[in-house]
C-alpha cells in the first residue's frame, strides 16, 4: 500500500479586467457546465479546487474597480 501524502494547500489569485470571464472560467472548470448569464463579482469569491492531494483556494477578484477597493491586500500570501 502506498504511503499517504500530506495534502498541500495553495492560494491562487485570479485577476483580470472586468467582463472577461474569470468567474465563468472557474465555475465551468468546477462544474463542467457553462452558464452564460453575466453577474459581476462584487469584491471577491473563493473557489476551492481539489486535485488529489492538492487544494487550490482560488480567489476570484472583481475586475471592475468600483467593486474591489483594497484589491492589493488579497495578493498577500498568494503562491
Amino acid at each position: 500500500m502506498a504511503p499517504l501524502q500530506a495534502e498541500r494547500t495553495y492560494k491562487v489569485i485570479l485577476v483580470g479586467d472586468g467582463c472577461v470571464g474569470k468567474t465563468s472560467f472557474l465555475r465551468t472548470f468546477r462544474t463542467e457546465e457553462f452558464d452564460n448569464r453575466y453577474l459581476a463579482t462584487v469584491g471577491t469569491e473563493l473557489h476551492p479546487v481539489k486535485l488529489k492531494t492538492l487544494t487550490f483556494n482560488v480567489w476570484d477578484i472583481a475586475g471592475l474597480d468600483k467593486f474591489c477597493s483594497g484589491r492589493n491586500n488579497y495578493y498577500l500570501g498568494a503562491n
